[in-house]
């Protein structure tokens, strides 16, 4: 996996899921009483997922980092 695709995974695909997740709801459950609840709830928990990949993101690219330095410390 590039560089490239997985910034796009861990950036553009969760405010596009969010989008299109509200989307289908609405069409599933429509002009129900609760679905704001719902949809709440649905955005809360992709907000979740979206910090959780960030953080995890991050963790690796310093991890990646670090190796690299090492390896090159090693090498050089």
């Amino acid at each position: 996996m590039n560089d490239r695709f997985l910034l796009f995974v861990i950036y553009a695909t969760t405010p596009i899921m969010l989008v299109v997740g509200l989307g289908v709801m609405y069409l599933i459950i429509g002009d129900h009483p609760w679905f704001l609840y719902m949809a709440g709830g649905y955005v809360v928990l992709l907000i979740l997922l979206y910090l959780t990949k960030i953080s995890l993101f991050r963790t690796l690219l310093k991890r990646r980092e670090s190796a690299l330095s090492q390896k090159q410390d090693a090498n050089g």
